[in-house]
């Protein structure tokens, strides 16, 4: 059996920077599925940003799965298991879609966050650094809503009340995440497993990410690979290896140290 090299990776400070410029990483993607490996990008972003990058670097989509969203949906050519297709994809949703009664406590929360729903492109790109289609792409969210305030400590609060209620909920630097999904971790299992190509091949994963919600995917993967960003993140594993600057140069450096010289056996 031919083993199947796999890169699990998130994007946002681990593949790209504040930026989100993909052009310093392309190559080494590039690099990577011309010798025969398959990318799994694992994000909070939606489909529609995910594919956006896709086409803009002319990665082969017979190589390259999506989990968006955090783990609401995977999408893939083959899927074996899947719920509809979307723009050229097999879609197999994982979360459960929000609905305006989801978002009634941040109605009525005293800093008022504003959703990337709520923003016309103008707003996201001076609130997030989005621009253009990248910005439009990103309000298409299903599973999930990214919301924005000044005050962080109200968002912090915020996400508690949500936790308390079993919604997916992630602090990051600037923004709240919440969403009826299982997580990044439960995403990429569903990928390794119904994949026609990756469940049926012996697979070795090269995870790499940055924040606390891509610890269970890394826990998971053969080789766990650490972006250093904006929070300390501590695996549970103790083989785990950590860049020494962040993204992009951190994720380039871990893999040309350790993951080109391995698929060149």
């Amino acid at each position: 059996m031919i083993q199947a090299n796999v890169i699990v990776t998130d994007i946002d400070s681990t593949l790209v920077d504040q930026t989100y410029d993909l052009s310093p990483t392309a190559p080494y993607l590039h690099s990577f599925l011309g010798h025969g490996g398959y990318i799994v990008f694992a994000t909070t972003k939606t489909i529609d940003e995910v594919l956006l990058y896709i086409h803009q670097w002319s990665l082969p989509k017979t190589r390259i799965f999506i989990v968006a969203e955090a783990g609401g949906l995977v999408a893939g050519i083959d899927l074996e298991k899947y719920d509809s297709t979307y723009r050229g994809y097999r879609i197999l949703e994982l979360g459960t879609r929000l609905r305006e009664g989801d978002l009634e406590i941040v109605r009525r929360s005293k800093c008022r966050p504003r959703g990337y729903r709520d923003m016309d492109p103008g707003e996201l790109e001076a609130v997030a650094g989005l621009r253009g289609k990248y910005a439009v792409a990103a309000r298409n969210r299903w599973f999930t809503e990214s919301l924005y305030s000044p005050d962080r400590e109200c968002l912090v609060e915020l996400g508690d009340q949500y936790r308390s209620m079993g919604y997916f909920v992630h602090m990051g630097r600037r923004f709240l995440t919440i969403g009826r999904i299982p997580g990044k971790r439960v995403g990429v299992r569903a990928v390794l497993e119904y994949s026609a190509r990756l469940s049926t091949s012996g697979c070795t994963v090269y995870g790499f990410g940055d924040a606390d919600m891509d610890t269970g995917m890394l826990e998971d993967a053969d080789y766990a690979f650490l972006v250093p960003s904006y929070a300390e993140v501590v695996l549970r594993r103790s083989d785990y290896i950590k860049a020494p600057m962040p993204a992009p140069g951190g994720w380039i450096y871990l893999y040309e140290k350790y993951v080109h010289p391995r698929i060149l056996g």
